[in-house]
């Protein structure tokens, strides 16, 4: 059975997902989206946009850490410049994921069609 997952997303990713420079949504490993498979949809949603975007998941990268995601997948396909590092990448999602969730939880990387 597909599962289809509706989620709030900040403006810049919607955009960055919509114009499929994001291929890569990054979430800690716990519920609802632990529950993801292959195939599966994803309706992101903004509020600043009037139609939300359907993406099936096409990939599921779990890891332990925040960097070792950033070192498979690297900042291009998480939606960010080639050339942004580790550093700068770690200081915007700190903004939303705590060390503590990310040890607790562990990451996932959901590949985007």
């Amino acid at each position: 059975m597909t599962l289809n997952l509706e989620v709030r997303i900040k403006y810049d990713s919607f955009k960055r997902i919509k114009e499929g420079i994001k291929i890569y949504e990054v979430r800690l490993d716990r519920k609802p989206f632990s529950q993801l498979n292959l195939q599966d949809n994803i309706w992101f949603i903004n509020p600043q946009y009037s139609h939300p975007i359907c993406k099936k998941v096409i990939g599921i990268i779990r890891v332990p850490t925040l960097k070792d995601l950033f070192e498979i997948v690297g900042p291009k396909e998480l939606g960010h410049q080639e050339t942004m590092s580790y550093r700068e990448w770690d200081d915007r999602i700190r903004k939303i994921y705590s060390p503590l969730q990310e040890e607790k939880y562990g990451v996932l990387g959901i590949k985007l069609s």
